[in-house]
């Protein structure tokens, strides 16, 4: 609906990690398994504004569906 936050409802939290140290058996096996899937990554960076253009009007652009490919 308009005018509400759709995340109202949720709570941001810092998750849990796990460092790393460089040189580490741990680390290169952890970069290995990351290099395999770098080739599925990518980044969209949305440029100011709220959709018009892209006849998007429900909300701001942040807000547009996504789907991901296999």
């Amino acid at each position: 609906m308009k005018g509400e936050n759709p995340y109202d409802n949720y709570k941001p939290v810092v998750p849990d990690g796990v460092f790393l140290k460089p040189g580490t058996d741990e680390f290169d096996q952890m970069e290995a398994e990351g290099l395999k899937e770098l080739s599925k990554l990518g980044f969209v960076l949305i440029a100011g504004g709220l959709g018009e253009r892209l006849g998007y009007t429900e909300s701001v652009k942040i807000n547009l569906p996504l789907s991901l490919m296999d």
